[in-house]
């Protein structure tokens, strides 16, 4: 992280009042790293901006990062708490419950990182602002997916205490 800082690039928590500006460079950025991922498909910047925006009220902005170089966004990295089941059916009381609860949770899912590649050590400076977090704040991580062949899979490696292969299919629908 001090390598970082020494390069000039800073990483920092959002605030809730830069959300819309986070999540629109978040796209850009989604867009061109995960564009190789085997089923990627680009969504109109309005209907991604437009399905996250639910996610404003459920996340605990300490664990979502941004980093800059000049005023540049280069990378990302999101925190989701762990609400075990509680969103998958979403009604007013759940969702009550999650604004109420989201800094009090102790897990965290570490669920969407990436980082441009002309910033050599960022991948690693900005998951090593995640886990101080995680320790400043007495909590854990569970659950974060890595591409394999690609370098973040390499990030914290000492911290992994189980690894599991998932398998992601596509089932097209025809609607007749």
């Amino acid at each position: 992280h001090k390598r970082c800082m020494e390069k000039g690039y800073e990483i920092k928590s959002i605030k809730k009042s830069d959300y819309d500006i986070c999540i629109a460079e978040i796209y850009d950025l989604m867009t061109e790293l995960y564009k190789g991922f085997p089923i990627f498909s680009t969504i109109d910047r309005g209907d991604f901006i437009t399905y996250f925006d639910r996610y404003r009220h459920i996340l605990d902005y300490r664990f979502v990062k941004m980093a800059y170089f000049n005023g540049k966004s280069i990378g990302f990295f999101i925190g989701i708490p762990d609400y075990h089941n509680h969103l998958y059916s979403i009604n007013f009381g759940n969702l009550i419950k999650a604004v109420r609860d989201r800094g009090l949770k102790k897990r965290y899912a570490l669920t969407y990182l990436g980082c441009l590649n002309d910033y050599k050590g960022l991948g690693f400076g900005i998951t090593k602002d995640m886990i101080d977090e995680l320790h400043e704040t007495g909590s854990y991580s569970i659950g974060a997916f890595s591409h394999n062949g690609r370098v973040g899979k390499a990030f914290a490696k000492d911290l992994i205490m189980d690894t599991y292969t998932y398998g992601l299919f596509e089932n097209i629908i025809k609607l007749e």
